[in-house]
This record gives C-alpha cells, structure tokens and sequence, in this order.
C-alpha cells in the first residue's frame, strides 16, 4: 500500500540522525487513563476571540485558530511556529470548491528548508491518487500537476536529481541538449539488456576517439557506406578469427599507392565458406578472361608442380623471355607442331649432346 501523506512527510522531513518514533502496529492499544488524584485533571485553555455564523477565530492553548464552523476549513497558527491551511470540500453543489488558489502579481519569494509534495488527480480525494490504495495504479491516465512558464525556467541543484514515472517523454520544440561536464550515460534496461532506438533523418557525430564494444551481433542495413580518412597514419584492419564473406552484384576495384600481399596458410576450416578446397589460392571466371599485366616482372615460384593448361596460351615479351629449370624442361604436343622462330636472330641450341629424331 503507498504511503500516505503524512508518513511521506514524516519519513523525509526528520533530521538526519533523529531517532525514529516507535511503531504501534499490531500492538494492543492502551487504554486511556481516567484523571486521578496523582495524575491529575488534563484541561485545555480555549479562548474565543470571535464568534461568527459561519467562522469563528479562537486561541486555542496558544494555538490561533480561523475555521468555518460548517467544513472545517481554516489557517491554524500554532505556538511552535508552525502555520497549517486547510480548504474545504467546496459543498452545496460548488465544483470548484476546496481550492487553494495563489495569485501573486509580483511575483514569489520563497524560501524554505525541507519540502515534499504530493499531488493526486483524483478529485474526491486529497490522498488516495485516482481512488486507489495501490500506487500502481494511482492517477493512471490523469493529470496530477501541470506547469506552464512563459520565459526561461531554470532548476539549479546541488546534489541528485532522479526522475522517476511509467514513461518519460522530453519534448523540445526545438533544440533538446543534454551537456554533461565529465560524461553522459544513456542506459536502457537495468542492467543495459533493454533497447534503445533512435529515430533520425541525420545522425552527425563528432569525437576524438570512439570505440565500441558488440558482444553479440552486429547488423547494419543501408543504401550506402562511405568512410573518408584524411591522416596520412590512418589504417583500416579488419581482424577476425571466423570468416569473411564479400559479395557485390556489381564491380569491385581495388587500389593501393604502395603493394599488395595476399598469403593463405591453407588450414581446412571445418566450417569454413570454401567446402572442399582444391588449392589454397584459387580465382576463376565464369565467363570472360583474367589478365595479368606487370609493368616490371612476373614472378611464379612453386615448390612443386607447375601446371598451365588452355586452349591456347600465348606468352608475349617485349624485350627477353627466360625459361628456368633445376632439372629438366619437356615440352610435348600432341598432334600439331612445335615451332621455334627468330624473325631478326639466331637459333640457338646448347648441350652436352643434341639428339634430332
């Protein structure tokens, strides 16, 4: 059950320190004791000031009291410095009674030590919200306060402050800035395993540096990706130990002002995206050629065999070309003829012994 007014106030006005006052519940009360002659009789000084049909003005052990004789309603002013007002329930058909209404045309000066408020939208009751005993379901769907400021407001607190409610809606007709001086932490859930959306036409972010951490997950869907490094040091590394799949429906280029090196261990992957590799390395075209074209030197270097097989295979050298071997070099034909041709030079044939057919 929510606390009632009075134990709100109790709990949050009592100095720090204070002992606090017993409780009696599930006590059995006492019994009120008759005057007797060591006690005493208990007598109560009421003086009445003024006595009219509908208020009356009295002094009350040295209490000032002003009520209305039929509601109750009225200001108390007490001997230890504290004031109470009470309104009424307005009555007799009146459905803007009991208000407490404050119109100051200069303005308010107030000042004060400990404050609680409590406001409750039901409007037959001051201290049940929304007629209800749960604070659950208190003032569900109602208006409890309502502040409008025409000019700037400004709320300056040393310490905490903490927004609780169901939902909380910060609406900015223009420009809604959250600053924070050291940081400023966005959290949702309790433990940050809630959701948090954004919801942007432009989303722009400057920092110095950023860095994320993603234990699950990460997906993005978009139209088109575009990152621009300006610092000569800048580097982009991509480092995983699963997998990498790159797929486009159009080209891909790619270019380097320095070099480009491409090593494969070749470890089989058991749940690697190539099932059944014949070669660590492989490229192939489903229709169309593949050109190399080296403005320098090509350099192929196999530990074992090199295998080159087409239809036809044309290797063009614009100065020399030198073919190597530690062992020995075949070169066989089928059906057609081997030709060996020097347009302005010789032919030349070196070996310890040359053998024609």
């Amino acid at each position: 059950m929510a606390k009632t007014f009075d134990q709100k106030l109790g709990d949050d006005l009592r100095a720090p320190g204070a002992p606090t006052q017993r409780s009696y519940d599930n006590k059995t009360p006492v019994e009120p004791s008759t005057p007797n002659e060591e006690q005493g009789p208990v007598s109560t000084e009421i003086t009445v000031l003024v006595a009219g049909k509908r208020y009356t003005l009295t002094d009350d052990g040295g209490d000032l009291e002003i009520r209305n004789k039929l509601n109750g309603m009225g200001i108390s002013i007490q001997e230890n410095g504290d004031i109470m007002m009470l309104s009424g329930s307005g009555g007799n058909g009146k459905a803007c009674g009991g208000r407490f209404i404050v119109n100051s045309k200069g303005g308010q000066i107030i000042k004060s030590g400990r404050s609680v408020a409590e406001y409750n939208s039901n409007p037959d009751s001051s201290t049940e919200g929304g007629g209800s005993k749960e604070s659950s379901t208190a003032g569900k769907n109602e208006t409890a306060k309502s502040e409008i400021c025409y000019g700037d407001s400004i709320t300056e607190v040393h310490g905490e402050v903490r927004i609780k409610g169901t939902n909380i809606v910060l609406e900015a007709a223009d420009v809604l800035s959250l600053i924070g001086k050291s940081s400023v932490l966005i959290q949702a859930g309790p433990n940050g395993g809630g959701e948090l959306r954004i919801n942007a036409g432009q989303i722009t972010e400057t920092s110095d540096t950023r860095v994320g951490v993603v234990t699950g997950q990460k997906s993005d869907v978009i139209s088109e990706e575009v990152s621009l490094q300006y610092d000569p040091r800048a580097s982009v590394n991509v480092i995983s130990p699963g997998h990498m799949n790159i797929k486009a429906a159009g080209d891909i280029s790619m270019g380097a002002g320095g070099a480009i090196e491409m090593i494969a261990i070749g470890a089989k992957q058991p749940l690697g995206l190539i099932k059944d590799p014949v070669s660590t390395i492989g490229m192939k075209t489903v229709a169309g050629g593949l050109t190399l074209t080296s403005a320098a030197f090509t350099n192929i270097t196999a530990v074992g065999a090199l295998t080159q097989a087409s239809n036809s295979t044309t290797i063009t050298s614009t100065t020399s070309l030198s073919v190597l071997a530690g062992t020995g070099i075949n070169m066989l034909t089928g059906t057609g003829n081997v030709d060996i041709t020097a347009t302005a030079g010789n032919v030349n044939v070196k070996g310890l012994l040359i053998y024609l057919n």
